[in-house]
């Protein structure tokens, strides 16, 4: 007999095999970066103390290098604000909001490493706030602090390493 804890137990690990494109994408590169630099993390969460002048909140990198420097995965970038809905920011946006100014981010730059670019930096309307405070002045600030990395680029290192198969999944996304 089938009891309705089954029935949800089934439910749950179905909807745990369908994720989303978004999330597939974050998780094969936690799973790539771990295998090219297994000094790193994928698990660091970083506060910032009360009345520090940054993100309020914790922050949770998608990747910290055994550098210290920050990684965040996104399968789609887009240089466009989006103007229509102010309360959800691009995902570029909402990262640099986050990241590039936390006091735990001893560099003060972010890696994104992104599968689709949408844009370019000319459709950057700068400054970039959060709030009244500016976080990146113009675009030779953000050129040097904000470093967009194809993941196409990756896959030289990808083969190298005999992670063929991680490539290719990301590549089918």
């Amino acid at each position: 007999m089938v009891t309705p804890f089954d029935k949800a137990r089934r439910g749950r690990r179905a909807h745990a095999s369908r994720q989303s494109p978004t999330t597939a994408f974050d998780s094969l590169l936690k799973r790539t970066f771990l295998a090219l630099y297994p000094q790193g993390s994928a698990r660091k969460s970083f506060v910032s103390a009360p009345g520090e002048d940054s993100y309020h909140g914790g922050v949770k990198p998608d990747f910290v290098l055994p550098d210290g420097r920050w990684i965040d995965f996104k399968l789609r970038v887009s240089f466009r604000e989006k103007q229509d809905v102010p309360w959800r920011p691009s995902a570029l946006y909402s990262s640099l909001r986050k990241y590039v100014d936390h006091p735990a981010n001893r560099h003060a730059s972010l890696i994104i490493v992104y599968r689709h670019l949408h844009g370019t930096l000319e459709d950057v309307e700068f400054p970039i706030k959060r709030g009244a405070k500016i976080l990146i002045q113009d675009a030779s600030e953000f050129s040097r602090r904000i470093i967009l990395v194809d993941v196409v680029k990756l896959l030289p290192r990808l083969h190298k390493a005999q992670l063929e198969g991680l490539a290719q999944e990301i590549m089918r996304l």
